[in-house]
């Protein structure tokens, strides 16, 4: 149970929603998502287009979100259309790239069956 977090299903999901939504174009900007190297194992292999090692993929370009570490998820800035997505365990995070970005837009967020948030998402507006 180490290597799974049952929040991350819908994280997963949510981002290969994301891709469809993106007509497929190979230029479609992937989403911020914002976890710990650890947990990066759930949606890694949820969303595996080939067997590799999660940072260690021959082409960067093939994996369906860029990863970025919760410490440092406040510099992101997000560019129009642009989306970054906070998990269960960053919640804290995301709270403070609000408070120091102001400008994101909250597009969505989710509750697991305790009503406990488990996924939030914002997209990066014009100014």
């Amino acid at each position: 149970y180490y290597a799974y977090r049952a929040d991350l299903t819908q994280v997963s999901d949510y981002i290969s929603k994301y891709e469809i939504r993106q007509n497929g174009e190979p230029d479609a900007v992937r989403p911020y998502l914002v976890l710990d190297d650890f947990s990066l194992q759930t949606p890694h292999f949820l969303l595996s287009v080939a067997a590799h090692g999660f940072r260690d993929h021959p082409d960067e370009k093939l994996h369906r979100y860029q990863s970025v570490n919760p410490e440092t998820s406040h510099l992101v800035s997000l560019k129009p259309g642009e989306v970054i997505i906070f998990t269960q365990s960053t919640m804290v995070d995301a709270d403070r790239f609000v408070e120091l970005d102001g400008t994101a837009e909250l597009v969505e967020s989710r509750v697991n069956r305790f009503g406990q948030e488990i996924m939030r998402v914002y997209r990066g507006v014009d100014e």
